[in-house]
């Protein structure tokens, strides 16, 4: 298999049997993200069908052809908590499909399944965890708006044609947000920062309203918040919901029919300059 054959990278982190990190970069410019790379696992995740080009071109560059030539597969012997990185590389699909319904004739990749406190070293490792590493910091905004779409129902452009899967129950959500704003936290010293992943983004309600993120991060702990964007829609479909319920309540109780004032006679003054006094 060639470089210029793929049309596929997978990549994926599993610590203890459980995902950390699970990522599809498409040539075609699909993106498939879930995790952030750490634990406890994050159970909110996407596919989008019309990701920037930038995140496939970015990860082709790092990748040459003798990586790609010579597969690796390395596990050690003595595992108690296992730590698996996977890179792998699709190419030619048979039926003409590049994306999820690829059926693909060629592959290769890199594999390595370590003991968690393992103190192997080699440079094909080093370049596997660096390569993981960019490609979770290259999508860490596009997965800020993951994470938003998932655990507030909001929507955005670019993700028309895309899916998000998340949590049911609000509880859940809560715990999904709280352990991803954790793992951002734990990777401060690698430059990652809640605040300039998250701050700014925009989003829409299911009304059409919309929204813009507002994060700060202060010694009591990271808050996420929205502003409405100020525009005659969105004032629109905000006082909606105001009306039609004002409306309702009007017909529910109907204010009482008002006595015309009886009508007192006109009495004009005796000379005209006398309405001055």
């Amino acid at each position: 298999m060639k470089k210029e054959e793929i049309e596929l990278i997978i990549l994926t982190v599993n610590i203890g049997g459980e995902s950390a990190l699970y990522m599809k970069i498409y040539k075609d410019r699909t993106l498939v993200r879930s995790g952030c790379g750490g634990l406890p696992q994050i159970p909110v995740s996407a596919i989008a069908f019309n990701a920037d080009p930038k995140y496939w071109e970015e990860a082709i560059s790092m990748i040459d052809d003798e990586m790609i030539a010579r597969p690796v597969n390395y596990q050690e012997e003595n595992i108690s908590t296992p730590i698996e990185y996977v890179m792998a590389f699709y190419g030619e699909s048979s039926n003409g499909q590049t994306g999820e319904q690829a059926q693909w004739t060629k592959s290769s990749g890199i594999r390595f399944v370590l003991d968690f406190e393992s103190t192997f070293r080699h440079p094909l490792l080093v370049f596997v965890d660096k390569f993981i590493l960019n490609a979770v910091e290259m999508t860490n905004e596009l997965y800020f708006d993951i994470m938003m779409i998932g655990v507030y129902g909001f929507r955005m452009d670019g993700f028309e044609q895309g899916f998000v899967s998340a949590p049911k129950t609000d509880e859940e959500k809560r715990a999904a947000l709280s352990h991803y704003i954790g793992q951002i936290a734990a990777n401060q010293a690698r430059g990652w920062d809640i605040v300039k992943i998250g701050d700014g983004r925009k989003y829409k309600t299911n009304d059409g309203v919309d929204l813009i993120s507002r994060v700060s991060n202060a010694p009591e702990g990271v808050s996420i918040n929205f502003s409405v964007v100020a525009n005659p829609e969105n004032i629109d479909q905000l006082m909606k919901p105001i009306l039609e319920k004002a409306r309702e309540e009007k017909l529910k109780n109907p204010a009482p029919p008002v006595e015309p004032a009886p009508e007192e006679p006109y009495n004009p003054p005796k000379k005209w300059w006398e309405v001055w006094k």
